[in-house]
């Protein structure tokens, strides 16, 4: 074990290639309390939970057991797959691609993923430890000889399974931009498709896009207060809790809440089947 400050960004292990479910891994067909208002939710289709390895993601196909389903990865951070483990390049606050565009994350993540590629030998940390400003305070590194790398898109599909990238900073609500991929996507989905969202925990990110889906589909007739309570039982973060004033996550959670407030009031009063982008609501409201 090692404590100090850390070049970042720094390989990390986000799931080891082990036939378990990947952290916080939920569906909205799972059981919830009777006091829990559960209108709606079952049809959804719709899973959740952290990154996932080769092995971890054969599991959760056995688990949704479908013929197919589409992951929608919404991690804006550099991340692959190093002999079927999960890793990623994580950078202060995990947020090393901030400010770059879908592309040029694509191009880094490629090079990244290649270079890793022609080590004989990686050495890939595990996280032990933050400090309060969200930077990397403590790592235990292992050695692994490296066999194979490949992208997530590439095990999503060679398993027979689509995959769609929608670009989130971790802590932070989407983009405008990014917002309007994620409708369009839902508004295009064949009836009755199961849809498997994730982030690297499993936690903010996917509980932000499970609501979001879940309001697309349910906001006409059931509340905001609980969609958001449901999605918490299901094992999602509760969006409305805030953390210290002093601390950095704080204005960001204020924003992210604003935000899935707003977002709630678009699908609530939509009348076109999602043919009005975020974007243009947003235009009309202001």
């Amino acid at each position: 074990m090692a404590w100090a400050r850390y070049s970042q960004p720094l390989l990390v292990m986000d799931m080891r290639n082990s036939p378990e479910l990947p952290r916080h891994f939920r569906t909205t067909s799972d059981s919830l309390p009777l006091n829990v208002n559960i209108t709606g939710l079952s049809e959804l289709h719709i899973a959740g939970s952290g990154q996932f390895s080769r092995a971890s993601l054969e599991k959760a196909a056995r688990r949704l057991n479908v013929k197919r389903f589409t992951v929608i990865d919404l991690r804006q951070e550099s991340h692959g797959l190093l002999n079927g483990n999960a890793v990623s390049w994580y950078g202060p606050r995990n947020a090393e691609n901030a400010g770059k565009t879908p592309g040029e994350i694509e191009n880094d993540q490629s090079r990244l993923l290649v270079d890793l590629g022609s080590q004989e030998i990686a050495v890939v940390n595990k996280i032990l430890k933050k400090s309060e400003n969200g930077e990397i305070a403590a790592v235990k590194p292992a050695e692994y000889m490296v066999h194979q790398t490949t992208t997530e898109e590439e095990l999503v599909t060679g398993m027979g399974h689509k995959y769609k990238r929608i670009f989130v900073q971790d802590y932070h609500a989407p983009t405008n931009q990014q917002v309007d991929r994620f409708i369009a996507f839902v508004r295009n989905l064949p009836p009755n498709q199961w849809v498997y969202l994730h982030c690297r925990a499993g936690i903010g990110r996917t509980t932000v896009f499970m609501v979001m889906y879940d309001m697309m589909r349910n906001a006409k007739s059931v509340s905001l207060r609980d969609i958001l309570a449901r999605q918490k039982a299901l094992g999602g973060k509760d969006l409305t809790q805030l953390p210290a004033r002093n601390h950095f996550k704080y204005q960001l959670s204020v924003d992210r809440l604003n935000f899935i407030k707003r977002f709630y009031e678009y699908a609530q009063t939509n009348q076109d089947h999602f043919q009005t982008s975020w974007s243009q609501w947003l235009e009309k409201s202001d």
